[in-house]
């Protein structure tokens, strides 16, 4: 059997071959392409949560031992992290297969797999974050109450996109009260750009790979050899069924925040939940999976009173079709709060009730004041926009949020597929001397690059700009994707302000794959 098909046997994944002794595959293959594949297991994942002494110790067999020895000592590997050894089930082994799938699913860049990026590596040994906080090309994830001792508790590990390819790099770890003036933010870069891992995030790593091994007792004399030449049973056929009940130890989420200026001088905060159909307890009904998130969520300032607060449910339908999708764009569920500019502290709780899974978590967050010079707000990619279309409660239906009497829906991940729509939505402030409902003497542009080379061009125009209030435009366009070829695009929107000679722009990222075959 060619080696190519022994990995798609194990959907591709390098480190496969940690599963030769339980599915058989390693009586398959030849000595030659046996010894070959286990000589590549250290530049697998597996290096991530490999210890030195384990990794020395290993690489000394690969000089003098057989291969009925290095299959062995994979399988001590394993054993030594497998929280109960009386089944044959090694949930560690498990979990962290899972891992490396989400990553290889999330962070890929370009054809390199998404484990082999610092987003992957800190997923893979830390699993999901607590809370993912979103901005043009960066990324904060928090994580509460890491179970060591040796970790900072609310501890936020700082990314950033340097090239613009889904290249996620660690810029820095933050803390409560740390500094966030310019110097700090120049040396976020420098430390993104030189790709190297901050010392407080390696040792944070190196706690929780030292915490896994639960069996140190255990010898490598205590795991049988492997017999090889052996014909190994057929493998078992696998049935696609609804999602099971109650495996989940969190809720593996997306967080992003839109900040919009209101009609009373406060701060719309619209919250967006990202998830993936996989990650929530859906029950079967006939051809229909159902489940309901009951989202809540209260924002106190720094005396801890309550400015605002939400609590409502959403009732998630999706077909069987739909969750076993790989390319799905997600569920998504808006939430909004309102306040005056300043710093404050948000709580937010929510509940599967398909799973009865209950995540909770508490993050700062800064409510930006827009006063001042011309300033191009956040920019919202969607699937649609509508207008004054659907009832003002069609803002609790999935995947909507409503701002400035427009309804869209964004699409959180940036991915489209050829035959949807890209649409725009953005908001235009401290326009000079503009009235409100009369044309304003600015430029709105959009420009989309591919691989640096200009295909698309946007001029906006006055059907593609309102004026809701004075000094203030919102900006919005849908364009077709059909002309587009799959791949990743880069976008940039600029805005002139001609009388007062001010311009402001904002570049962000999206991708187009294919059309999915039902």
């Amino acid at each position: 059997m060619k080696k190519t098909i022994f990995f798609s046997l194990f959907a591709g994944l390098y480190l496969m071959v940690s599963w030769l002794l339980s599915h058989g595959a390693a009586q398959q293959m030849s000595e030659k392409e046996l010894r070959k594949t286990l000589v590549e297991w250290l530049d697998s994942p597996i290096a991530y949560i490999i210890s030195p002494k384990e990794k020395s110790a290993y690489m000394l067999k690969l000089k003098h031992d057989k291969t009925e020895e290095l299959l062995r000592y994979i399988e001590y590997f394993w054993r030594r992290r497998d929280p109960d050894l009386s089944t044959p089930t090694n949930e560690f082994r498990d979990e962290f297969f899972r891992r490396v799938a989400h990553c290889n699913t999330r962070y890929a860049i370009g054809k390199r797999y998404g484990w082999d990026s610092q987003r992957g590596r800190v997923y893979i040994v830390f699993g999901p974050p607590s809370e993912i906080m979103k901005g043009i090309q960066s990324e904060s994830w928090t994580y509460y109450n890491l179970p060591s001792d040796r970790i900072q508790q609310n501890f936020t590990i700082e990314f950033i996109d340097v090239r613009g390819n889904n290249d996620y790099r660690i810029s820095g770890t933050k803390y409560p009260g740390k500094d966030k003036g310019e110097a700090y933010m120049e040396a976020r870069l420098s430390r993104a750009l030189s790709n190297t891992i901050p010392r407080e995030v390696t040792e944070g790593l190196e706690a929780i790979n030292e915490m896994a091994v639960i069996n140190p007792e255990l010898k490598l004399t205590d795991i049988s050899l492997p017999v090889l030449g052996e014909k190994p049973l057929p493998p078992e056929e696998k049935k696609i069924e609804k999602p099971e009940r109650g495996v989940l130890s969190n809720i593996p989420f997306d967080l992003q925040r839109v900040f919009f200026r209101s009609d009373n001088s406060k701060v719309e905060i619209a919250i967006g939940f990202l998830f993936q159909p996989s990650d929530l307890g859906f029950r079967q009904k006939e051809e229909t999976l159902k489940t309901v998130l009951n989202i809540e969520g209260e924002l106190l300032d720094s005396r801890g009173n309550k400015v605002d607060a939400f609590q409502k449910k959403t009732e998630i339908l999706i077909s069987i079709q739909e969750w076993g999708n790989e390319k799905h764009p997600g569920i998504s569920v808006w939430r909004s709060l309102e306040a005056i500019p300043g710093k404050y502290h948000i709580n937010i709780k929510f509940e599967d009730e398909g799973n009865r899974q209950i995540q909770s978590l508490r993050a700062e967050l800064e409510v930006p004041d827009f006063g001042g010079e011309l300033f191009l707000g956040t920019i919202i990619l969607a699937s649609e926009i509508m207008s004054d279309v659907l009832q003002e409660s069609s803002g609790e239906e999935v995947g909507i949020l409503q701002i400035d009497g427009f309804l869209m829906k964004p699409r959180m991940n940036a991915v489209f597929s050829s035959d949807e729509s890209l649409c725009l939505f953005f908001q235009i402030l401290n326009i000079s001397e503009v009235v409100q409902n009369r044309r304003s003497d600015i430029a709105v542009n959009a420009y989309i690059f591919k691989e640096e080379k200009l295909v698309h061009q946007i001029i906006f125009s006055d059907n593609n700009l309102t004026y809701p209030r004075e000094n203030e435009a919102i900006g919005h366009f849908c364009s077709s994707l059909v002309n587009f070829d799959v791949g990743e695009y880069a976008l940039v929107i600029q805005v002139k302000d001609k009388k007062a000679k001010k311009d402001s722009a904002k570049k962000l990222f999206f991708t187009i794959d294919p059309v999915s075959a039902d």
